[in-house]
């Protein structure tokens, strides 16, 4: 039998003080899978163990995939072997190593390819946070065995061809497959391109897109320091309708899985608009020290965000900024039960996850609108999100997220109100009237959005901080 298709063990081992230390081997094929071993001699002042078996929705991480489990004495005796349940726990007592075998088929649907790891034919995905026990060392040093011809690319620090030292198990995310094409920027060293799979655009368009983005960020917000960032792009294992696509931004990997576009145009458009708001997420909440889940502003902000930028590089018109703001309006509209945000998005994986991206754009659209009015155009929520990333990022200590991004809501008065009915309120979204000070209207039925037919001069210097000219301006200087 080819080694490639033969199921090997994946040793890990725990130095003492030095965190994760071992091997993974992977099999393809058919059946794929990966065994472990797992040594818990130098674990530290940690009593119980368990696995992931959800992740964003996904279910089934330990249940549908781990077979049994050995646990064996520190001479390797085995002293017992269980099935685990979503629920259990393990004592690290008397315990040296565990022993235990993952299926690597993907999960059934989109949303659980570019969220869990994976293995079909000649690619796959390792995220290691779902195929070890939870309670670990962050750190690791991880030698990577891969089937013959396979490669793998991540944002770890790559010590030798198969080695890396990993300083955070649960963020790590590695691309593997025998057809990877890796691009390295070259407007900025930090960024590496990871694709699979033939697309519309080039891997050049991809790579310029990556870079445009990133930059562009990086001059709002501020710089992401000097670790590497790794965006991955490949297709779903399964076949799925044209423009199907889910994301994942962990740690300093954005992965995306997609389907193409019919046309190239429409795959550029969709490449874009997918790469706006995942490296958005980045800066927040990946470069933050936020907890909890306050997911309505780093997914709602990232939203909208993402529309601005869209406008501001002439990727979209605005007329589609408008749109997406009146159809986010009218999902909003039609939720009956409303909750808080802070509520939605404790419950997001719950049923409440189209609440959380709907009803955040519009705030982050109102507070955008109020910041603008409040200054005469200095300010925007561009300064707040980049007050977020300055007071959080870095060494500062962790923090609940919705206390801090409501504490720094509040030093803006214009804010206040909509915070108040909104975030930790759940009334109605009013707009109409929010909205006129920017030379917007609303239609009174559906709440669809419009210019204002005759906009004041102040209206109109507003409506141009929102990109209402912007394609008028970069034809000017494309003369």
């Amino acid at each position: 039998i080819p080694a490639a298709f033969v199921l090997i063990l994946q040793f890990f081992t725990f130095a003492a003080g030095q965190g994760l230390d071992g091997t993974l081997k992977i099999a393809a094929g058919d059946r794929p899978s990966v065994g472990v071993k797992m040594k818990l001699g130098a674990i530290r002042d940690v009593k119980n163990l368990w696995f992931l078996d959800e992740y964003a929705g996904v279910t089934g991480l330990l249940t549908k995939r781990f077979s049994s489990i050995d646990f064996r004495d520190k001479q390797g005796f085995l002293i017992a072997r269980r099935y685990l349940t979503g629920f259990d726990s393990f004592s690290t007592g008397n315990v040296g190593s565990v022993n235990y075998v993952v299926d690597l088929k993907p999960l059934p649907g989109a949303f659980a390819a570019a969220h869990t790891s994976w293995i079909n034919g000649d690619r796959g995905i390792l995220m290691l946070d779902d195929l070890r026990p939870q309670g670990t060392e962050r750190r690791a040093k991880i030698k990577l065995e891969l089937p013959v011809g396979w490669i793998a690319h991540s944002p770890e620090l790559q010590i030798s061809p198969d080695v890396f030292e990993v300083q955070d198990v649960e963020r790590s995310v590695f691309f593997i497959g025998q057809n990877l094409r890796e691009l390295k920027s070259k407007r900025l060293p930090i960024l590496k391109l990871s694709l699979s799979g033939q697309w519309h655009f080039s891997d050049e368009e991809a790579t310029v897109f990556a870079e445009s983005i990133l930059g562009e960020y990086e001059s709002k917000f501020g710089s992401l320091g000097k670790a590497a960032v790794q965006v991955g792009i490949g297709k779903f294992p399964e076949n799925l309708v044209p423009g199907s696509w889910e994301a994942d931004t962990r740690g300093r990997t954005v992965t995306i899985m997609s389907s193409d576009m019919p046309y190239k145009s429409q795959s550029l458009q969709r490449l874009h608009e997918q790469l706006r708001h995942e490296v958005f997420h980045l800066w927040i909440p990946n470069g933050v020290n936020l907890t909890g889940n306050y997911d309505w502003f780093y997914e709602g902000f990232a939203l909208y965000q993402s529309l601005k930028m869209g406008v501001a590089v002439n990727r979209i018109r605005f007329d589609d900024y408008l749109e997406t703001l009146s159809r986010a309006y009218a999902i909003d509209a039609r939720q009956s039960n409303k909750t808080s945000m802070i509520e939605s998005s404790r419950n997001r994986w719950n049923g409440s996850n189209t609440d959380v991206y709907a009803r955040g754009m519009l705030v982050a659209f109102l507070c955008d609108v109020a910041m603008l009015d409040a200054s005469k155009g200095k300010r925007s929520t561009t300064d707040l999100l980049r007050e977020v990333y300055w007071k959080h990022g870095g060494s500062a200590k962790p923090e609940d997220g919705n206390a801090a991004i409501l504490t720094l809501m509040k030093r803006y008065p214009e804010l206040t109100p909509i915070a108040g009915r909104y975030v930790t309120g759940a009334e109605k979204l009013e707009w109409a009237e929010l909205i006129k000070a920017a030379g917007f209207d609303a239609d009174a039925k559906s709440g669809r959005l419009s210019v204002s037919a005759k906009p004041s001069g102040r209206q109109k210097d507003l409506l141009d901080k929102l990109g209402y000219n912007n394609w008028r301006k970069l034809a000017n200087e494309k003369r």
